[in-house]
């Protein structure tokens, strides 16, 4: 009885253990409230000059909220809210925002890194001429942890 007892307490333990250990998976790096380092060359390229914030955030349930744009034609704002979507591949991993008539619409690809001296953890979406630098809000920082 005591065996069985300890049996099924191990496996109990190694489940939940292997169900922990792929929480440092993309996607949950991906998941949560991040801030854009607006480039003036990068709007100015692209013509985004009603752009009017620069947060967006990434939902665990694939909805996202993108950066407010004003549309300059209608003077209303584009729709920010959508979906958003993980592509892994062999070559990249990429982000598809699925906001449709939305500037950020589309898929870029995931670069993410350490900034060690502001104690940040990063992310780069480049995507054609454009290249969103980000900053993961609300962070734990930990320069011995993967990112």
């Amino acid at each position: 009885m005591k065996i069985k007892f300890k049996l099924y307490t191990n496996l109990f333990f190694c489940f939940f253990y292997i169900l922990g250990c792929n929480k440092n998976s993309l996607e949950d790096k991906l998941i949560g409230i991040w801030t854009v380092d607006i480039n003036p060359i990068v709007i100015e390229r692209n013509d985004w000059v009603n752009i009017y914030g620069n947060i967006f955030s990434l939902n665990s349930d694939f909805t996202c909220e993108v950066l407010p744009f004003l549309n300059g034609k209608t003077n209303e704002f584009y729709k920010s809210k959508g979906t958003w979507l993980m592509i892994s591949s062999n070559k990249c991993d990429s982000l598809f925002f699925n906001v449709p008539d939305h500037p950020m619409n589309g898929k870029y690809k995931i670069e993410l890194y350490k900034d060690i001296d502001k104690k940040l953890l990063k992310m780069k979406l480049p995507k054609d001429s454009i290249e969103f630098t980000c900053s993961k809000f609300l962070q734990n920082f930990d320069k011995t942890k993967d990112w």
